[in-house]
């Protein structure tokens, strides 16, 4: 995984553009591999509920278009082919449905639930479910339609 961080640069200091550029490295550990599957696991779980109960939900999908062997092959090892994955997908779409898979992750349904304190819209599916549980089927907070998500 790379961080790429822009500050301003100090105004008596610029020589360029006024902008500094830090590219660093960051080694992922096996405890944060772990919470990222959980956090994706939890999301899948979320989705496929509120699926089979039919609660409008922000599902997110994403289609993928298939590479040639020939177009991997020739593309280096490591980021590059990283990158070339990234490509070869769609921005994600966001529909009240979930009537279609997140091919990028390879999930039948998902959706983002596991940080509400950083996202509104994890906040939102905590509320839509809790009032599910509650038995407030008929007035649940959110209905909404398909959308493209500007996030990704």
């Amino acid at each position: 995984d790379m961080s790429v961080k822009v500050y301003p640069t100090p105004p008596e200091t610029t020589t360029g553009d006024g902008w500094e550029v830090a590219i660093t490295a960051r080694k992922r550990f096996t405890a944060s591999r772990i919470v990222t599957e959980l956090m994706l696991l939890a999301n899948e779980a979320i989705a496929m509920y509120g699926n089979i109960n039919s609660i409008p939900l922000p599902y997110r999908s994403q289609k993928t278009f298939s590479v040639s062997d020939e177009t991997i092959d020739a593309t280096p090892a490591g980021p590059c082919r990283s990158w070339l994955a990234i490509r070869s997908a769609t921005k994600t779409l966001v529909s009240a449905n979930g009537e279609w898979a997140h091919e990028g992750l390879g999930l039948d349904a998902y959706v983002q639930a596991t940080s509400p304190v950083r996202r509104f819209g994890d906040l939102s599916v905590h509320y839509q479910l809790k009032a599910f549980l509650r038995g407030e089927i008929t007035d649940l907070p959110f209905t909404a339609g398909v959308e493209e998500d500007n996030d990704d």
